[in-house]
């Protein structure tokens, strides 16, 4: 935003994720299983509510200190399924 000279910020998810009603545990075991490493310290930031977890990330970047006043944010959920964006924020 400094260095780009923007003035919005879009925080994009999308369905079909990943991290989409799994826990850390379930995670941390099959990245474990998987690579043979340790990953019961890693927090993979799971979530149960899709726009929850928009609504929160958007939420942490209007607390940044760094972001520049007045900068608008924007939240969104894309469907991998029918190519739309769903506006949240």
């Amino acid at each position: 935003m400094h260095v780009m000279n923007t003035n919005e910020v879009f925080v994009i998810h999308h369905t079909g994720c990943g991290l989409h009603r799994v826990t850390n545990a379930d995670l941390q075991s099959r990245v474990g299983l998987a690579t043979g490493q340790d990953a019961a310290h890693i927090d993979f930031l799971p979530f149960d509510d899709l726009v929850d977890s928009v609504l929160g990330d958007v939420e942490r970047l209007r607390t940044l200190p760094l972001l520049p006043i007045g900068i608008t944010l924007h939240g969104a959920i894309y469907d991998v399924h029918t190519g739309t964006l769903h506006r949240v924020i």
